[in-house]
């Protein structure tokens, strides 16, 4: 696997990948976690924000709270990171969504902050950009002929009796600021620390896994994450696997 990184880091395709672009339609697509429901329809008290065009962007909302006393590594990746004014971080949902952290970063972790929580993973989870994994991972599935199911954000999802693994992830942790890295850590989004991709297909492959492989989302000039494959004898119903990162 080492041999196949380097080759693809030095190769044009490094600076290609599917882009995280918005097509008609996307913002109206549901991609919903199960379990998240209701994601539309009205918020719990505790959810209500700004309207999106008042709200604030993400790096402000970063810039505020560490004013505010919070010491976080990911605001301050994100607040320090200059290249984070220019990356794309998502629709009014994310807007709004960063909105609703600054106004309950400090809030007591309660039923109901659970509960506006909730309803917050399954607008985000529904909204561009991460919307966008949700239809490539079908995609994916439909290419290996398996048949379409829920595949979730950051989970291991097993199709096909267990022979295909999907995993929608975001970009490693530990690289360039991620707009998105702090609102779904908040949210308690699965693997909302971030995926490794060199580091998962090892795993799949040291454990005997014939074909892996993955198709990457850029936003830009950014790495975006993508999705994750691995194909290999399995038996059993479509299962989610857990979370990862």
């Amino acid at each position: 696997m080492p041999e196949v990184r380097a080759l693809y880091e030095r190769s044009p395709l490094a600076a290609r990948g599917r882009p995280v672009r918005r097509v008609p339609g996307d913002r109206h697509r549901k991609a919903a976690t199960p379990g998240d429901e209701p994601a539309a329809g009205r918020p719990p008290p505790g959810a209500r924000t700004l309207r999106p065009a008042a709200a604030p962007p993400p790096r402000a909302t970063a810039r505020h709270l560490l004013d505010s006393g919070t010491d976080d590594p990911a605001l301050h990746s994100l607040a320090e990171h200059t290249a984070a004014r220019h990356t794309v971080t998502g629709d009014d949902t994310v807007l709004a969504a960063y909105d609703f952290l600054r106004g309950h970063w400090h809030a007591p972790d309660d039923a109901e902050l659970a509960r506006a929580k909730a309803w917050w993973r399954g607008q985000l989870l529904a909204a561009w950009p991460l919307s966008v994994h949700g239809e490539l991972a079908a995609e994916l599935a439909a290419r290996h002929g398996a048949e379409e199911g829920p595949v979730p954000w950051g989970v291991e999802t097993r199709l096909d009796g267990g022979a295909l693994v999907l995993l929608p992830h975001g970009p490693a942790p530990g690289g360039p600021a991620r707009p998105l890295g702090p609102l779904l850590s908040f949210l308690d989004v699965p693997g909302s620390g971030g995926t490794d991709r060199w580091e998962w297909l090892s795993r799949q492959r040291n454990g005997g896994t014939a074909l892996t492989g993955f198709s990457m989302l850029r936003a830009g000039r950014h790495d975006a994450g993508g999705v994750l494959w691995a194909r290999h004898p399995g038996s059993g119903p479509n299962e989610h696997t857990g979370a990862t990162g």
